[in-house]
């Protein structure tokens, strides 16, 4: 029961960066290629149809298959989740500018 308990903790963060259109390709191209895996999605779409269908099933799948952190991609836009509370902290209180 506790295990249960403990998936449903709220989303993570959700921080959006430029898209491909915004950033010369060479750059882009080196950016993304150092990303851990994370879910494939649709070739157009990204993971934007699996989020809307379950969200927290999707945020559920992210955590358990993809660890604390998750490069993924809705539409055209590449996206990060943050999992961990200290990660998240880091990048909310810490690193804010």
């Amino acid at each position: 029961m506790t295990e249960f308990v403990g998936e449903l903790l709220p989303p993570a963060r959700l921080m959006m960066t430029p898209g491909p259109s915004s950033v010369d390709p060479r750059v882009y191209r080196a950016m993304t290629a150092t990303l851990p895996r994370g879910p494939k999605g649709h070739w157009l779409l990204g993971s934007f149809p699996d989020f809307k269908r379950d969200q927290l099933g999707f945020h559920r799948h992210c955590l358990r298959e993809y660890g604390d952190f998750v490069p993924l991609r809705f539409l055209r836009y590449p996206v990060f989740y943050l999992y961990h509370p200290d990660a998240m902290e880091e990048v909310l209180v810490t690193k804010n500018r």
